[in-house]
């Protein structure tokens, strides 16, 4: 996923104070503007994770799909 927010440098930090835990892009040979998330786990934690995104899409267009 790519964060595309300005003044957010490194967007794992961004979404971890948006309670979205991500690994930032230099783990995988990417710019920090980019992150991986996992989404293993239970339908209820996807739900969340969904409904965070949309809380920020909403406030910006903040995260594109990759």
């Amino acid at each position: 996923m790519k964060c595309n927010k300005e003044d957010a440098e490194d967007c794992e930090k961004f979404l971890w104070g948006q309670k979205i835990i991500t690994r930032n892009g230099r783990r995988f040979g990417c710019d920090l503007k980019y992150v991986r998330v996992s989404l293993v786990g239970k339908e209820e934690e996807f739900k969340l994770f969904l409904q965070r995104l949309l809380a920020i899409q909403g406030t910006s267009n903040v995260i594109n799909h990759m």
